[in-house]
C-alpha cells in the first residue's frame, strides 16, 4: 500500500464522518440550516428534468380543457339569460306605513327608605360595663410563600449556556400568563458556533398562545400553539409549533420549570425541551440552572445553561 492509497483512505474516512463538515466550514448550525432549507437546494438530475417536462405538458393540457369548458358555459349562460329576460317584468310593491302613537307613562316614586344603623348596647353586669368584642385581624407571614407564587402573571427570563464544545448561546423569554387563563409565551435565542476554520451564528425563537388548564398552590401547567422561526444572514424560515410547560414549587425557595416544543421550521421537524431548577432569591427574583436540548432536522444541540428569572 503506497502513500496515494493511504491518502485516499483518510479522505474517504473524513468525508464519511462529521469531522469533514467542520473542516470544510459546516458545523451543527450549518447542518440545521441545511435541513430547514431543503427546498432551496437545486435538483439537476435527469429524472427531475423529465418530471418537470411532464408536469409542464400536464399543465398545458389542463389549461386547454379548462378554457374549452369555460367557453361552453359562457355560451349556454348567454342564451339562457336572453330567454328568461322577457318573462319577468319588475314591479315595485306598494309599501303601507302604519304609525302607532303611544302615550307616555308617568311613574310616581315614593319617598326612599333610609337605612337605619343599629348599634348594640353594651352588656351591663352589675356595676361593670363589658364593651363589645372587636374583630382581631389575622396576619399571615407569606414571605416566599404560596400566595405570591400562585398569582404571578409575568415571568421574564435571561439565560446563557454552552455545549462545552463549539456552541454557545444566550436567550430571553417572556411569559404573560393570567392565572388559570390565557397568555402569551415568547422566546428568542442566539446561537454561535466557532469551528476549526469557520464561524457561524443564527437566531431561533417562537411565539405561542397558551392557556392554563390546571393551577394549584404548588403546580401550574400551560398548553398552547404558535409559530417557530429561524433567521440568519441568508434569510428566514418559519413553521408551526405546539408547546407545553409547567412550574412546580418544591418548597419555600426551590422550584422546577420545564417546557417542551414540537413542530416544524421550513422543511425540518423541530423538537425542543428545557428543564431547570431554580432557587428564589426574594419574592420576585430567581436564580436557575438547567439543560436545553434542540433537534432541528436531525442536527442536535444540547447545552447546559444558567440565568435569572423574574416573576411579578
Amino acid at each position: 500500500m503506497n502513500r496515494n492509497h493511504i491518502t485516499i483512505i483518510v479522505v474517504t474516512f473524513l468525508l464519511a464522518s462529521g469531522t469533514a463538515a467542520e473542516l470544510f466550514g459546516q458545523g451543527k448550525l450549518g447542518r440545521a440550516r441545511e435541513a430547514v432549507r431543503k427546498h432551496d437546494a437545486p435538483d439537476t438530475s435527469a429524472s427531475s428534468k423529465r418530471e418537470k417536462k411532464d408536469d409542464k405538458k400536464r399543465d398545458e393540457r389542463r389549461d386547454r380543457n379548462r378554457n374549452r369548458k369555460r367557453r361552453k358555459k359562457q355560451n349556454r349562460d348567454s342564451g339562457l339569460s336572453l330567454g328568461l329576460g322577457s318573462l319577468f317584468v319588475s314591479s315595485a310593491p306598494a309599501v303601507h306605513v302604519v304609525e302607532h302613537h303611544v302615550a307616555p307613562t308617568v311613574a310616581y316614586v315614593g319617598q326612599p327608605v333610609l337605612n337605619q344603623s343599629v348599634v348594640d348596647e353594651p352588656i351591663i353586669a352589675g356595676d361593670s360595663t363589658v364593651p363589645p368584642l372587636a374583630a382581631t385581624p389575622i396576619v399571615v407571614d407569606d414571605s416566599l410563600g404560596t400566595g405570591e407564587w400562585v398569582h404571578w402573571g409575568v415571568r421574564l427570563s435571561a439565560i446563557g449556556g454552552t455545549d462545552f464544545d463549539d456552541i454557545g448561546f444566550g436567550g430571553f423569554g417572556l411569559l404573560l400568563q393570567a392565572p388559570g387563563g390565557p397568555g402569551i409565551d415568547t422566546s428568542v435565542a442566539m446561537l454561535r458556533e466557532s469551528g476549526t476554520s469557520f464561524r457561524d451564528h443564527l437566531f431561533l425563537g417562537d411565539v405561542n398562545f397558551v392557556y392554563e388548564p390546571f393551577i394549584s398552590s404548588d403546580f401550574r401547567m400551560r398548553l398552547g400553539i404558535g409559530v417557530n422561526w429561524l433567521a440568519d444572514s441568508f434569510g428566514g424560515d418559519a413553521g408551526f409549533n405546539m408547546t407545553a410547560g409547567f412550574d412546580w414549587k418544591l418548597g419555600r425557595r426551590w422550584l422546577v420549570t420545564g417546557e417542551v416544543d414540537f413542530g416544524t421550521i421550513g422543511d425540518a421537524d423541530l423538537l425542543h425541551t428545557q428543564v431547570s431548577l431554580g432557587r428564589r432569591l426574594n419574592e420576585s427574583a430567581e436564580w436557575a440552572f438547567g439543560y436545553d436540548y434542540k433537534d432541528i432536522g436531525g442536527a442536535t444541540i444540547g447545552a447546559a445553561f444558567t440565568g435569572l428569572r423574574f416573576r411579578f
